[in-house]
């Protein structure tokens, strides 16, 4: 859509260009190819459900040897199992379960990654028939 000056297209180009240099400052910046200061997600587990899946905000790209890092945080009183994505030698998706206590628990684990890109990921599972759990995690390279 043009306006009465006809620069929109202009605008859109500038707007455009000035997101992927903030983009690529975050992902150069660090260090690494992954913008680990804004990795991480929260989510509810239904009483009873299972592999309930809560991806990451943001994608990490790996390099062969790589081991992605997560600390998850079970907030409800429901006992959990919490499995998280990670990558075998092949760059075939594994899942690690650990089981995780009623509200307050934490866990810190470390999974190879390997020579991918992809969000981080939980999956949870509630131990309990009859209360919810509140589970985040946070994720770094």
């Amino acid at each position: 859509m043009r306006d009465r000056t006809g620069h929109a297209a202009r605008r859109r180009t500038a707007a455009v260009a000035a997101l992927l240099l903030v983009t690529a400052g975050l992902a150069v910046g660090s260090g690494t190819a992954s913008a680990s200061a804004f990795c991480g997600a929260s989510g509810l587990a239904l009483p009873g459900e299972r592999n309930h899946q809560i991806d990451a905000r943001t994608s990490t790209w790996g390099s062969p040897g790589y081991e992605q890092y997560y600390r998850v945080h079970n907030g409800g009183p429901a006992a959990v199992a919490v499995a998280v994505r990670g990558y075998d030698a092949a760059n075939k998706e594994t899942w690690s379960g650990v089981p995780l206590g009623a509200g307050g628990s934490d866990v810190t684990l470390l999974v190879p990654w390997g020579n991918n890109s992809a969000p981080p990921a939980i999956r949870v599972t509630n131990l309990d028939p009859a209360r919810g759990a509140s589970v985040n995690f946070a994720c770094s390279s």
